[in-house]
């Protein structure tokens, strides 16, 4: 089993990348390597595909604790808007479009939690909004 992390880093050093997005993996500045080196990404495709999704999965679990601790959001909430912070935006949907749909989604969760007086400790959850974080994904922000 090849060390995937490993693999990642040399790629990254190179100044290419492999993402998931859509359950796709995709070789980002593939020409920046070496015919050799996107032959071995290649062969070993299998495993890092699985490498990136078990990171996704483990971020997107990580986001959804933070929404329903932050927020007091029931967990099924707070993990359907992880997912939805972590998608990639749709085609054809411009860059304003999705940051309004993210923000207005979280303020969805905002606004039932304040109607139905939920709250988490002493906390009632707070207003806040979407922004891109260093990884070019969505993340909730509350004001």
């Amino acid at each position: 089993m090849p060390d995937v992390a490993a693999i990642l880093s040399r790629v990254r050093a190179q100044g290419a990348d492999i993402v998931l997005a859509d359950g796709r993996m995709t070789l980002a500045g593939g020409a920046k390597l070496s015919i050799e080196a996107r032959a071995y990404i290649t062969e070993h495709r299998a495993a890092i595909a699985a490498y990136l999704q078990e990171q996704l999965d483990d971020a997107i679990d990580e986001r959804a604790a933070i929404i329903e601790f932050e927020a007091g959001a029931p967990r099924e909430w707070a993990e359907q808007f992880a997912r939805i912070l972590y998608m990639r935006r749709p085609a054809g949907v411009s860059d304003l479009d999705w940051t309004w749909f993210v923000s207005k989604c979280g303020r969805i969760i905002d606004d039932a939690m304040n109607t139905l007086g939920l709250k988490l400790g002493n906390h009632f959850i707070r207003r806040g909004f979407a922004r891109l974080d260093k990884f070019n994904r969505y993340e909730w922000v509350p004001k």
